[in-house]
């Protein structure tokens, strides 16, 4: 019973990790809607160039995030149902 808590628990630790890297890729996105706006100048592109650059970088982030935590997602899942 004690080597199944701890493989959950380092499963869990793995899966906090892919939530980290989640947070920082929305910082990521936030930044490149800064970008847009301080850099690329508001006047020139407008608003919907600045909402183009937000939904790009953020699907990349939503795809990368799909890559990341599904690889892991049933494996932490089958883990936690060995323990109950």
């Amino acid at each position: 019973m004690k080597s199944k808590e701890i493989r959950s628990f380092e499963e869990l630790q793995k899966f906090r990790w892919f939530e980290r890297i989640f947070i920082a890729m929305l910082a990521f996105s936030s930044f490149t809607v800064y970008a847009a706006v301080k850099f690329y100048g508001q006047q020139k592109y407008g608003y919907a160039g600045i909402f183009v650059v937000f939904t790009v970088a953020f699907l990349i982030c939503l795809f990368e995030w799909r890559n990341c935590v599904f690889s892991k997602w049933d494996d932490f899942i089958k883990s936690i149902r060995k323990l109950q």
